[in-house]
């Protein structure tokens, strides 16, 4: 899909271009492409621009550096400009950048980018980025300053920021199998390979076995957790650790996975794979595989108190995985990404 959303004749430091942005979904077939530049979104409503040395306001991005993918791009401006970390990201269209004199053509990338504002200084190696700013979208181009160009870029971001889906992400692992021991390390390190790959920050984890829901197919399972938010389908299943977890009113047991430059930071997944095997023979009497798991965003979830001091409740160490949604009304917006794994 490829819309023209905007034409506007520019003259940028003495050279005229002829700029088109397009709404689109595919750049596969697009010529030279030398920037990429993302709207960072920080919560629904405001988004975070940097001050330029200069004087004005801009939005962070810039030239794509020499074996740098597009995406590593957008991550590294962002880190660079506005010291926020990309959490998530998606394309939104791109700049078609003609010089009037020569004909020469460009391609400039925009994304919309969710993202976390880092507690570490402005570091942009150019020097050109000197502090960042939190502004509502709605009056992010009175600062930019940028005119109706802006405000359809803006507009364009907010609109696909809010329209975007959860990521669902297939890996396959034919010898993943728990009729023997699997190899822990080696399975445990796709499974990191796939969630590095495909996510960036701090989430919260759900592992999921389909021995546990033997009337879906894995397909159908996925698409119950993104409809609902969760795999409570049934107010009358109970967990294996109902009792103890009851005073709590759980919504969900989750895990912390921290996910920073592409790699797995503490834990890895071959940990899951081996308590999965083994742990659980203790509380259930058969081994489990996971199947399928929930990316969440923590930042939509809080931790579970205990709410009935009349019951004994679970060991202490074990209440940190215990979650509850924010917003009991909208629980799939917690859902950042799925990842099914396939045998």
């Amino acid at each position: 899909m490829k819309k023209l959303l905007h034409k506007q004749n520019l003259d940028w430091k003495g050279t005229v271009h002829d700029l088109e942005l397009y709404e689109a979904d595919d750049i596969s077939n697009l010529g030279f492409t030398n920037q990429a530049q993302a709207v960072p979104f920080v919560d629904d409503d405001h988004i975070v621009i940097f001050k330029h040395i200069d004087g004005y306001y801009s939005l962070p991005g810039g030239t794509i550096e020499e074996g740098e993918k597009f995406e590593e791009t957008l991550r590294r401006e962002v880190k660079e400009e506005c010291a926020c970390a990309v959490l998530d990201y998606g394309l939104i269209g791109y700049v078609k950048g003609t010089e009037v004199k020569s004909g020469k053509i460009k391609y400039q990338l925009r994304y919309w980018a969710k993202v976390k504002l880092l507690d570490e200084p402005i570091n942009d190696p150019c020097g050109k980025a000197i502090a960042r700013e939190v502004v509502p979208i709605n009056e992010a181009n009175k600062k930019l300053n940028w005119g109706e160009r802006g405000q359809v870029l803006l507009d364009l971001a907010e609109r696909k920021y809010k329209e975007h889906k959860p990521k669902v992400v297939t890996i396959s692992i034919p010898e993943y199998i728990i009729e023997t021991q699997p190899d822990y390390q080696a399975v445990g390190a796709k499974i990191d390979k796939a969630v590095a790959e495909n996510f960036e920050g701090k989430f919260l984890v759900r592992e999921l076995s389909m021995i546990d829901h033997p009337q879906y197919t894995l397909d159908e399972f996925a698409d119950i957790i993104l409809k609902t938010g969760t795999d409570k389908y049934d107010p009358n299943r109970k967990g294996v650790a109902h009792e103890e977890f009851e005073p709590y009113k759980p919504d969900l047991q989750a895990g912390e996975v921290m996910v920073q430059d592409g790699k797995i930071v503490g834990e890895s997944f071959s940990e899951d794979i081996k308590r999965f095997y083994e742990n659980v023979l203790l509380d259930r009497g058969y081994r489990l595989r996971i199947d399928l798991i929930v990316i969440y965003n923590p930042e939509h979830l809080v931790q579970a108190e205990k709410l009935d001091h009349t019951k004994p409740g679970t060991e202490p160490h074990l209440e940190q995985y215990l979650w509850r949604f924010k917003n009991q009304k909208n629980k799939p917006k917690a859902v950042v990404g799925i990842i099914k794994i396939l045998r």
